[in-house]
């Protein structure tokens, strides 16, 4: 497979991506309420999901370069933007979203993952 799909393999993302998968299942279909799962995870594995596929989009269709990562001050700011739009802009728009500011630190705990392990 080309570098520029590497991530895909990582076993940090295929295990993020089952995680998110089955926690989606048991919570929206089985109905298995799990508080602090249900409150955190997906925080934590939105971060290396959805930079995953920023860097392949960047790797594919922006820069044509399989060795492309994103730069540390690129994860740092959507990071904080991401934390801002989640946890301030959509509760002040809906009430179906609460924020809650002990997901900080997952949101924070996902981007370090990606950079460390996902972003090469």
């Amino acid at each position: 497979m080309m570098k520029s799909f590497k991530p895909l393999q990582h076993p940090l993302f295929i295990g993020c991506a089952v995680l998110f998968i089955t926690h989606q299942v048991l919570q929206k279909i089985a109905q298995i309420p799990l508080p602090w799962i249900d409150s955190h995870l997906d925080c934590l594995l939105c971060m290396p999901l959805l930079f995953t596929g920023w860097l392949l989009e960047r790797r594919i269709w922006v820069y044509h370069d399989p060795t492309y990562c994103l730069p540390g001050s690129t994860i740092v700011l959507a990071t904080l933007a991401l934390i801002l739009i989640f946890e301030l802009g959509f509760p002040a728009f809906s009430s179906r979203f609460t924020a809650d500011w002990k997901d900080i630190p997952a949101y924070l705990a996902g981007s370090f993952l990606f950079w460390r392990y996902l972003n090469k």
